[in-house]
């Protein structure tokens, strides 16, 4: 029953993606504004997109907890695709590492493909080419916006959570001239290997978190102002334009140029 548009911004989001490959990369982005409880990942192969599923929220000894979490996602998957592309794209082939329960005919009632218990793996597989489909929704100015908006919605709930939301808090109230890792866990009273130590806890590290910061603030720069590439480099901490055209491709996978191009657009779109 939890249709995507159950799942307000995110839902509507992946609604209007231009493809079903921009719509993978948009769950696995942004699959946090969904309150997950597992981790999602895909992979593509020559004749699959394959979704790999890990990292239950519960701990492991509760196993018919685990298993309830995991059937609970994969209905979801089906549904979503339902609600994307139509009923008649189904997934190829489920493979899961339990073996069947009791009530395994369920799963293939409600999963419409094969289920393959006592496997080495966790994975929903789709076909390759539902890839480039345009789902029935498709369009390409909301979609842009809406990301906008979920990417602002994650950025507010990294500053929220944990050891990493008080580092994400202050890196942010410090650009262009980001603290390191030392002087910020000395502004959060703590050693460095104590704050190293709580964030590896949190699945995440001091430079991952700098390297989302320095995204989050060129994104920004790129949106709204005309700052010359140079003047953002130094804005962020970078000692030239090349590093950060470099790193920019990296984290967006897009070039500095064709952001600004394609954020300008939409704003003439909009105006």
């Amino acid at each position: 029953r939890l249709h995507l548009s159950a799942y307000g911004m995110y839902g509507y989001a992946l609604l209007c993606c231009p493809t079903m490959r921009d719509i993978l990369d948009t769950t696995q982005k942004y699959h946090r504004l969904a309150t997950p409880t597992l981790t999602i990942r895909w992979r593509e192969e020559p004749r699959s997109a394959v979704w790999m599923f890990s990292g239950s929220v519960v701990t492991q000894h509760q196993d018919d907890l685990n298993r309830f979490l995991l059937e609970q996602q994969l209905t979801q998957h089906v549904t979503h695709l339902e609600d994307l592309v139509g009923p008649e794209h189904n997934a190829r082939k489920i493979c899961l590492p339990y073996p069947a329960p009791e009530h395994a005919k369920f799963y293939h009632d409600y999963l419409r493909c094969p289920v393959l218990f006592s496997q080495p793996v966790c994975e929903l597989h789709l076909d390759a080419e539902i890839l480039d489909m345009a789902p029935q929704l498709a369009n390409k100015l909301t979609s842009t916006m809406l990301k906008a908006t979920c990417e602002q919605l994650i950025g507010e709930s990294k500053t929220a959570i944990g050891i990493s939301g008080r580092v994400y808090q202050v890196l942010g109230a410090s650009a262009g001239r980001f603290p390191n890792m030392e002087e910020t866990a000395r502004t959060l009273n703590m050693t460095s290997r104590t704050l190293r130590r709580r964030l590896k806890d949190e699945d995440t590290s001091f430079s991952q978190i700098l390297d989302d910061v320095r995204r989050s603030f060129a994104v920004e720069y790129l949106r709204t102002t005309q700052l010359t590439t140079d003047d953002i480099a130094t804005l962020i901490g970078f000692g030239d334009g090349a590093n950060f055209r470099h790193a920019f491709k990296k984290w967006t996978g897009t070039s500095v140029s064709e952001f600004r191009k394609r954020a300008q657009g939409c704003a003439r779109q909009l105006a």
